[in-house]
């Protein structure tokens, strides 16, 4: 089965070019939407031997072209068992997609010949409840939001966890993420990066109006329900994967737990993936590294100074107002400060040498900027 992002003229020409690779070359059978079939033939392509993906059709495996929304909206096709993914990317993050689109027969012809490493991902399991009744059943692979929509109240909520009132919620509004979607929603409201495989989901609020509501990881096993209660100011919204939104009424439940079905998808190294994902797509982390602390590459206030170290000559004949202005003058910020008070430049010449100014300051001296710089004037 191919999935791809729609009316995208590459996108369709590559998905071409696979379905006629895997007719030819596997002898594969290969399902499309109705909606993509409908764009190859306008197109002009000969859709005879392509087969139309129905609800009830059973595939071995499934490929995606396109962004982390083209995996979303495939594994949201499937409420149950999800056909293992090979994500190509061609969207505009690609933080679930590590393939690239151009060694497609290399990677394609290495899984079916071969097999390949695979990451499982998370699911969750909502359910909606109105007046008692199971109103709807969702899996989402990223999170389940409940806000308050265009409302001007604040949202206010209970949250129940394995039986237990946690908390209510004061804000606008609450996400329950899985790993995965840690990096989605969760992480602009201020929640916790998980490693896909950290058996999790996070409790994460939205502007709450409270400086010590923070988000919270509760194991996988943790049953939640939210309730919008009945002394609620307005009602809210809920939406599962940022789709299927719907009116979230007063006297409304959501039941939420771990989906027994995860995804499956294909990956190059697991751990490898994800970091790469999480460096170049999010750039975390990312700045400038501290220089190191020699002469060659000094800083001072965040600035670089590549100054070359070199001995510097100078040569004073009197320590009067007139003739320190006339100092000669070098590169180096540290010889010019050394004599720029001239009316007490005898005294700190005194202390430091610990000889008289006079003796000191008749004669030529040279002396090293490293050392002009410990003699604490």
């Amino acid at each position: 089965m191919i999935v791809k992002k729609p009316f995208v003229e590459h996108i369709s020409q590559s998905a071409w070019d696979i379905i006629v690779w895997l007719q030819t070359t596997h002898d594969m059978e290969c399902f499309v939407q109705f909606e993509t079939k409908q764009e190859f033939e306008s197109n002009g392509m000969d859709t005879t031997n392509l087969k139309e993906w129905l609800d009830s059709e059973s595939v071995d495996f499934a490929i995606s072209l396109g962004g982390d929304g083209t995996i979303l909206y495939m594994v949201n096709m499937f409420s149950h068992t999800v056909p293992p993914i090979i994500p190509f990317a061609m969207g505009s993050l690609g933080f679930l997609t590590p393939f690239d689109i151009m060694n497609q027969r290399k990677v394609l012809n290495n899984f079916i010949l071969v097999g390949g490493s695979l990451t499982l991902r998370t699911r969750l399991s909502c359910k909606v409840i109105k007046e008692g009744k199971v109103h709807c059943q969702k899996v989402v692979m990223n999170e389940v939001v409940v806000d308050r929509g265009t409302s001007s109240s604040l949202l206010n909520v209970d949250t129940f966890v394995d039986g237990q009132h946690l908390t209510c919620v004061l804000g606008d509004g609450i996400i329950l993420a899985t790993p995965t979607g840690s990096t989605a929603y969760s992480l602009s409201a201020g929640g916790s990066i998980c490693h896909p495989q950290v058996p999790c989901m996070i409790f994460c609020p939205i502007c709450p109006h409270s400086l010590s509501f923070r988000p919270v990881i509760f194991p996988d096993s943790a049953h939640f329900k939210i309730v919008l209660g009945q002394a609620a100011r307005d009602n809210a919204w809920v939406s599962f994967d940022g789709r299927d939104r719907m009116m979230f009424e007063r006297g409304d439940e959501i039941l939420v737990k771990h989906s027994r079905y995860p995804v499956a998808v294909l990956c190059r190294n697991e751990t490898e993936d994800w970091i790469t994902s999480v460096t170049t797509c999010l750039r975390w982390n990312l700045r400038d590294n501290q220089k190191s602390w020699t002469r060659a590459g000094a800083t001072t206030g965040g600035v670089t100074r590549k100054e070359e170290s070199r001995p510097l000559e100078l040569k004073i004949e009197d320590v009067d107002a007139q003739k320190a202005q006339d100092l000669e003058r070098t590169t180096s910020t540290e010889a010019t400060d050394l004599f720029k008070t001239s009316s007490d430049a005898s005294e700190h010449l005194y202390r430091s040498f610990c000889k008289p100014a006079s003796t000191i300051l008749s004669r030529s001296f040279r002396y090293d900027e490293a050392a002009a710089t410990t003699m604490n004037f």
